[in-house]
């Protein structure tokens, strides 16, 4: 079921934004990283492609909305707090990369 490898990583203390901020990798997970879509847009004259993913992992109470996810290439932002499921073992991460 956990067949991806993720490294999750949080912003360093002190920094000024999420986008400038340092990150510092929490650690390498097993986790089930699938795609919800895929879109493509036009933003400020430039073409931007918008991937939305669910990363299912076991549950961990460090990682929070403003973690993000690296899988391969990709780098993915955590949009919400993670959701438990019912047995309380795993979490998911709602995420979306932007390139």
């Amino acid at each position: 079921m956990l067949s991806d490898r993720i490294t999750v990583q949080l912003p360093e203390s002190g920094g000024d934004t999420l986008k400038k901020a340092k990150w510092i990798d929490l650690g390498v997970f097993w986790a089930n990283v699938r795609h919800l879509s895929g879109a493509e847009t036009l933003r400020s004259g430039a073409d931007t492609s918008t991937v939305r993913a669910s990363i299912r992992m076991w549950y961990r109470p460090e990682i929070g909305a403003s973690a993000r996810v690296v899988h391969g290439s990709v780098t993915y932002e955590v949009k919400s707090p993670p959701l438990r499921n019912v047995d309380r073992r795993f979490m998911d991460l709602v995420c979306e990369s932007i390139k």
